[in-house]
């Protein structure tokens, strides 16, 4: 996202070398969002 680093956690597995992109489509339900400095859940 615009540079930074995302982090994700799949069910199935992805064959994917580090550094190599990948195109994902997250479903905004099952999306959880922290604050980085706090660690809580926005």
């Amino acid at each position: 996202f615009g540079g930074t680093d995302v982090v994700g956690v799949f069910r199935e597995r992805v064959n994917a070398q580090p550094g190599q992109q990948i195109r994902v489509t997250p479903d905004p339900k099952l999306v959880h969002l922290f604050d980085e400095q706090s660690g809580k859940r926005l």
